[in-house]
């Protein structure tokens, strides 16, 4: 690649396909961009394909906000087998006839939909990044241990029937940040007494991000340099935070970590210069003071 990497960073939308893990999609920017700090804004399997949100150079600091962004997947739940992963490749767990599975009445199905939507308890598979006793849970069940995850509360805002053949479901869900959906599968399929589990899985939303709006990963390979036109301005990755831009005076005591009253109402804030680079992320309060969460690099004029 001849051309540079903006020293403000870029935010790059990729559709990864099934087969690489979210590290290797990584690796692949890193080779592309000739660039160290690269990062991702939430895991996806191997076995799933669809939106990776990658931060780029500076824009890494914008990681834990994206992270955070709320998820659309569409999946397909295989009725009649419950795996260990919760996915086709897993142990499997219990098992009942197709034939059983296939006629279960689409109604019970919604009702388990609907059981599982809202806030919800929900325990991760084991073989998740979860870390029990500082190890991951994916470690511990490889190593033969008899591990189990910890239940923990997560939102399910649309649990949805989109088709169905048999004992496979299409479905869309959309829900907040650590809902896992091979989980939901696990659960659908305990709750109708068949077993669950995930055959496909395809992220395609996140925040405000659209896969359709993403480039393949062997599109960004062919030509990482054509890539860079296509991505994304920090600036322009976290648009649901309000924007300002500062007098030189206020912008000066923000870059050095002070803590002026402002008037821009209470909650987090995106500070730019009038080029648009980012200042800086920060919290007010609700007597207007302002706190930096974040600061970002001073951009060459």
């Amino acid at each position: 690649m001849t051309v540079p990497i903006p020293s403000e960073g870029r935010v790059l939308l990729l559709d990864k396909p099934v087969g690489p893990t979210s590290f290797d999609v990584v690796a692949a920017v890193k080779r592309g961009w000739r660039e160290r700090r690269v990062g991702h804004t939430g895991t996806l399997d191997p076995l799933a394909d669809g939106l990776l949100v990658v931060c780029v150079g500076e824009a890494t600091k914008l990681v834990p906000y994206l992270t955070d962004c709320d998820k659309v997947y569409e999946a397909t739940i295989r009725l009649g087998r419950e795996t260990r992963s919760g996915d086709l490749d897993g142990e499997t767990v219990s098992e009942v006839p197709e034939a059983a599975a296939a006629a279960i009445e689409t109604t019970r199905i919604l009702e388990s939909f609907s059981r599982l939507t809202g806030e919800i308890e929900q325990r991760p598979p084991v073989f998740s990044a979860i870390k029990v006793d500082g190890r991951p849970l994916y470690a511990r069940a490889r190593a033969g241990e008899d591990v189990e995850a910890p239940l923990r509360q997560v939102r399910v805002d649309t649990f949805e029937l989109l088709a169905r053949d048999g004992a496979d479901l299409r479905v869309r869900v959309a829900c907040g940040k650590g809902t896992y959906i091979r989980s939901l599968a696990i659960d659908v399929g305990r709750a109708l007494g068949t077993g669950g589990h995930l055959t496909a899985l395809r992220r395609t939303g996140l925040g405000t991000f659209d896969v359709g709006d993403a480039m393949t990963l062997a599109a960004f390979n062919a030509d990482p340099e054509s890539a860079l036109a296509g991505a994304l301005r920090p600036a322009d990755a976290v648009p649901w935070m309000p924007r300002h831009v500062p007098t030189p005076e206020l912008a000066l005591m923000i870059r050095q970590g002070k803590s002026p009253t402002v008037d821009w109402g209470a909650g987090r804030h995106v500070v730019l210069t009038h080029a648009d680079t980012l200042i800086a992320i920060v919290d007010v309060d609700a007597s207007g003071v302002l706190r930096v969460v974040r600061g970002f690099v001073e951009q060459p004029a």
